[in-house]
């Protein structure tokens, strides 16, 4: 049995993730930006960033202590706050639960797949997914 390139729908699921979160394809080799004013003190985000967002779960997502109510990515010092709601349509938007891209600014989309054949094996967010990217569950 082959392993598939799943590199395609990796790229889907952070597009759809951080379209999700307001940001958009920044360049041809990386990054997002937004023109969001409410996130005006994040307006760009890098590649690693954002796939580090994507891999973060639900329960990474912690409580503001200053803003009850609102939650914010643990572990990052980003002013992106987002309410209960949001981060369950944050998780729902995914299409895999981890992407393995690497960021590298030589290459397109600022996304790259390391040489290790296990990088496309992904698990998807919800199986029924898999047939509609042409992919066995």
């Amino acid at each position: 049995m082959s392993v598939v390139n799943t590199g395609n729908v990796q790229a889907e699921s952070l597009r759809l993730f951080m379209g999700m979160l307001g940001y958009v394809p920044a360049r041809w080799n990386g990054g997002f930006v937004t023109e969001n004013p409410r996130l005006a003190g994040n307006r760009t985000l890098s590649t690693a960033t954002a796939i580090k967002l994507h891999n973060l779960t639900g329960d990474e997502w912690v409580e503001s202590e200053e803003a009850p109510g609102w939650y914010l990515p643990a572990g990052f010092n980003l002013r992106i706050a987002i309410t209960a709601y949001g981060v369950n349509m944050l998780q729902a938007s995914k299409i895999v639960q981890h992407i393995k891209f690497q960021p590298k600014r030589t290459a397109t989309n600022g996304l790259s797949l390391p040489k290790d054949e296990n990088v496309h094996l992904v698990r998807f967010v919800d199986q029924r997914y898999a047939p509609l990217f042409g992919l066995s569950a």
